[in-house]
């Protein structure tokens, strides 16, 4: 589990390695994809069972699935901010541009404030450059789609566990349906296969459900404990970008107080 389990955040992140899938995540051949498409089909015409889960493992994955979204979202958004921070310090610095030249003879009236102007906002963008690109990326970016990466884990362990299900409910069925016909010719060892099978893939389904559980539970309980590095970061990268910007052009107080 990426090493984020700690009240004291670190100044630099680096990117954890991401998790590595259960082992009982195998690849899955082309029959047992047919033999699963068959149970799907036989579940939709109400000719096999499906196993269901609990209440609690149904309401972690719906906190997931939400949070999962929302937390894209958010990054998403915080992405969209920073860049309209960028732009508002570039295009205040091509208007000084701008009317520096539109002021560029020597003796033009206000051509001291244009310039302090101009001034200004070459610092501002210094500025913008230094909070904005660089400690961003460290602090913010780097640890939040290191959560998004832990809640596609999760994503994926919901998907290999709905094939164990098939699995499982392929193999209850048929064995069901091989009792009734217990004692007919070799009957009694298809049972008996078959019946190892129920049991290999049962133990396979419990156990990679007890596994998704359990990391569903961690990222749900410890998402705020986690959120609080990178946001706290992120509010202190706002705040050293408007003091700088604010103290670029503050010079331009003696003209415009």
């Amino acid at each position: 589990f990426p090493p984020y389990r700690t009240n004291s955040w670190p100044v630099r992140w680096s990117r954890p390695t991401p998790v590595p899938l259960p082992q009982s995540m195998a690849l899955s051949s082309l029959k047992d994809g047919w033999r699963r498409t068959k149970q799907v089909a036989k579940v939709k015409l109400g000719k096999a069972d499906e196993t269901h889960d609990d209440e609690d493992f149904d309401q972690l994955v719906v906190q997931c699935k939400d949070h999962h979204a929302l937390l894209k979202k958010v990054n998403l958004t915080i992405a969209a901010h920073v860049t309209a921070l960028k732009q508002a310090t570039s295009s205040g610095n091509a208007l000084a541009t701008e009317l520096n030249e539109l002021y560029s003879d020597s003796g033009a009236e206000h051509r001291p404030t244009v310039i302090a102007n101009s001034r200004g906002w070459h610092d501002a963008g210094v500025v913008a450059v230094a909070q904005l690109d660089t400690s961003f990326e460290i602090k913010v970016v780097e640890p939040l789609v290191s959560m998004v990466i832990e809640f596609d884990t999760v994503a994926k362990m919901w998907e290999e566990r709905r094939k164990r299900r098939q699995d499982f409910d392929y193999y209850r069925g048929k064995t069901s349906e091989m009792e009734k016909k217990r004692g007919e010719k070799n009957m009694d060892e298809k049972i008996m296969r078959n019946e190892q099978k129920l049991e290999q893939t049962g133990q396979l389904f419990r156990a990679l459900t007890d596994e998704t559980r359990t990391r569903m539970r961690e990222l749900i309980s410890e998402r705020f404990a986690f959120y609080g590095g990178p946001l706290t970061q992120l509010m202190a990268i706002e705040r050293g970008y408007h003091a700088g910007v604010a103290k670029a052009l503050e010079p331009l107080s003696q003209w415009t107080s």
